[in-house]
């Protein structure tokens, strides 16, 4: 049976992971430039050479390729309200960049009638699910000038679930590995205005049954999302 817990998580989760990743950026951000200021004479090592630096943000829409949430019969599929995306770079030279991100959806499901495992009676709710792919990924830019469009790749852990008041949380775990491409425009020496279109293909499992009638516990993470972008540049 899935773990009871008390409120909803799914829209603050991925608002909160994002929350999270700008304080460490924040945290990290005095003591990058101190260390990039520093010559190899200085440090003994090349660790502190000079470094370039991009944090991007990005909100829009999605499509989500899960068909069954529960694995029932029948049953609705997922329809991501909101697309979220937090990207934390190095460049490592005019091209290349190497990174962190964490993207992800969240929406509220229909009304739906389950009966978790050693439960009696049905559940009747709706829940709040939010599935988030965290992990690494490399980006190619073809031209540093006033346009630079772009590639990307990425391989992540899928986390996230299936929230309600009444029934618990349900959690879910997988992968999903993708490309991405898009274009930014500088708008002064720091700022980053721009779009991105990402896809994700990946596979993910409920933690645990959602209910005794479904088939499966299996879950389908596959995205494809466009979205706005703001990013911040900065190193020397």
């Amino acid at each position: 049976m899935a773990e009871l817990v008390a409120g909803s998580w799914s829209g603050s989760r991925v608002r909160g992971s994002l929350l999270v990743a700008l304080g460490a950026l924040w945290l990290m951000g005095p003591r990058v430039s101190q260390a990039a200021k520093r010559t190899p004479d200085e440090t003994g090592s090349e660790f502190f050479k000079p470094r370039h630096y991009e944090t991007l943000v990005a909100a829009g829409g999605a499509h989500a390729y899960e068909s069954d949430i529960f694995n029932l019969s029948p049953d609705e599929g997922s329809h991501p309200g909101i697309f979220l995306d937090f990207r934390l770079r190095q460049l490592l030279n005019d091209s290349w960049a190497f990174g962190f991100h964490i993207f992800g959806t969240t929406e509220k499901t229909v009304q739906y009638l389950l009966f978790p495992p050693g439960v009696t009676s049905g559940v009747q709710a709706r829940f709040d699910l939010t599935v988030i792919h965290t992990g690494l990924d490399a980006r190619y830019r073809f031209s540093s000038g006033p346009i630079q469009p772009y590639l990307e790749a990425g391989l992540s852990y899928v986390g996230g679930g299936a929230d309600n008041d009444t029934y618990g949380h349900l959690g879910m775990q997988g992968f999903s590995i993708g490309p991405g491409a898009g274009v930014v425009v500088p708008a002064g020496t720091h700022l980053l205005l721009g779009a991105e279109l990402q896809y994700a293909y990946g596979r993910a499992r409920w933690k645990d049954n959602p209910s005794v009638n479904s088939s499966s516990r299996a879950y389908d993470p596959s995205l494809l999302a466009v979205a706005g972008t703001l990013g911040w540049h900065w190193g020397h």
